[in-house]
């Protein structure tokens, strides 16, 4: 149900957004997030109609198969409206793109020397987040944008990094 429509789809992304800004008083919430993106880009076999990139396989279905000769209960209009929702298709490089993006947040959120433990819970959720970078250049098929939009975020990380201002 989550994943059945383009506005759900669009909210889980906003959500996990939102959750890798918060303050590293939250770090259980980072962590699922980015374990979450972790088994998406890792997923492998049979991936979520949303992972799947559109004009994949072949298409959604105009309508259900209903056997020859019965009577629809439903129009046209409802049939298509039904159907159009649940097959959702994203698209791994739009997740990818998202996750590049979004992620580059746990990099940049300044931490209160006065707490160092939040500082170490910080230090653990950017070596998460490298891991996936790493792994999605490693093993995962990324087009041109995809690889534009990491390759942006590292430098804008880095620049941001060793100028010591963060946004």
């Amino acid at each position: 149900v989550l994943f059945s429509t383009r506005s759900n789809v669009d909210f889980i992304h906003e959500l996990f957004r939102q959750a890798l800004c918060l303050s590293f008083r939250y770090s259980e919430a980072i962590k699922t997030v980015i374990m979450c993106y972790r088994d998406w880009i890792q997923m492998s076999g049979d991936v979520p109609m949303f992972l799947q990139e559109p004009g994949d396989g072949d298409g959604s279905p105009d309508e259900p198969d209903s056997p020859s000769g019965s009577r629809r209960a439903r129009n046209d209009s409802y049939v298509g409206a039904i159907n159009r929702d649940q097959h959702v298709k994203a698209g791994l490089q739009n997740v990818l793109q998202v996750f590049v993006t979004s992620a580059a947040n746990v990099f940049l959120l300044q931490v209160s020397p006065d707490y160092p433990l939040l500082l170490d819970e910080q230090v653990e959720h950017c070596k998460h987040v490298l891991n996936n970078y790493r792994y999605m250049v490693m093993h995962t098929r990324m087009d041109r944008k995809t690889w534009e939009q990491l390759l942006v975020v590292l430098f804008h990380i880095t620049s941001q990094t060793l100028s010591g201002r963060h946004v």
